[in-house]
């Protein structure tokens, strides 16, 4: 297992129900960690499922993920799973908490093009027998190579798909009609 050392927090920083996510370094390279909030053997095997669920959503949605990479061995952090992954610079919205959001902080990100690259990404997932569970994103904040791909400010990247499942219908209009409050900000 690649060994990985923390180096500081993510702009923004993200602490999950199960997990947290930091800024570190494996083999050179600068990614994003994301951290078990539970140790233990029995933890690994839920965070292999959730890094290979989000290495193949991020195959089939290559224009709305970050590239996922390999289970890792963090620095002071060996007995609690963990994996790399691309770090993304923009502004997280989680769905079950888009009516809180100050629509104001999203002023000129969020537009209709941002809106299709959800409901184009979803429906592409729902298509693939994928039903998106507790859908999460970021807005970039500013232009980003991501997957392989050049991003804009204001494009729509797809995260954290640990509530993803397989063969059921995911409700994509009321995603999409959620984040419709934000345009325009």
């Amino acid at each position: 297992m690649k060994k990985a050392t923390i180096t500081g927090e993510l702009p923004g920083g993200f602490i999950g129900d199960l997990g947290q996510v930091f800024q570190g370094v494996v083999e050179g390279s600068e990614v994003a960690l994301k951290i078990s909030r539970h140790s233990g053997e029995k933890k690994i095997d839920g965070w292999r499922r959730e890094l290979e669920k989000s290495k193949a959503l991020s195959s089939l949605l290559p224009d709305t993920t970050a590239a996922y990479f390999d289970m890792v061995e963090v620095e002071g952090y060996e007995t609690f799973p963990a994996f790399s992954m691309e770090i993304v610079h923009g502004y997280t919205v989680i769905d079950r908490k888009i009516g809180c959001l100050d629509a104001g902080c999203y002023r000129g990100l969020v537009t209709e093009r941002t809106v299709e690259q959800l409901r184009s990404s979803l429906e592409r997932a729902v298509s693939d027998g994928w039903h998106p569970g507790d859908v999460q994103y970021f807005i970039l904040g500013r232009e980003q190579k991501l997957n392989g791909r050049l991003r804009k400010c204001g494009d729509l990247i797809l995260f954290d798909f640990s509530m993803w499942g397989i063969a059921s219908d995911g409700d994509v209009d009321l995603y999409v009609q959620k984040l419709e409050r934000l345009v325009g900000g």
